[in-house]
């Protein structure tokens, strides 16, 4: 097998996080540290971590992901703490994916299910 089909696209698995959520989480929080950073000169930080763990005999894990920051403000700082998790699906060599990397298609290019097409 190919070493770059058995990578994770990382960019896939941020997007499919908390149903798409994470991915917004962390962009409002780079923004407001930002803005914050700018209006007080002051450092800010934005702290991602991931916690893995496996489900059961499954070929899956359950990535518990935290968005932590902190916004500088006229009187101090402002702290938001976020903690969700998404089950993932491992394939060869660690590959991440929110689908299994053999799933069947449901649905053809026209939206129909292969049932009422064959019906």
């Amino acid at each position: 097998m190919d070493e770059e089909k058995r990578l994770t696209d990382t960019l896939e698995v941020l997007q499919d996080l908390d149903g798409g959520n994470f991915l917004e989480k962390l962009n409002r929080a780079l923004t407001e540290v930002a803005g914050g950073v700018m209006d007080q000169k002051v450092k800010g930080k934005v702290i991602i971590s991931f916690d893995m763990a496996a489900v059961g005999a499954s070929a899956q894990v359950n990535i518990t992901h935290n968005l932590d920051y902190t916004v500088p403000t006229d009187y101090g700082t402002v702290q938001e703490k976020d903690k969700t998790s998404t089950i993932m699906q491992v394939h060869t060599g660690g590959k991440l994916s929110f689908e299994p990397e053999n799933q069947v298609p449901l649905f053809d290019r026209r939206g129909d299910t292969h049932k009422e097409r064959n019906s």
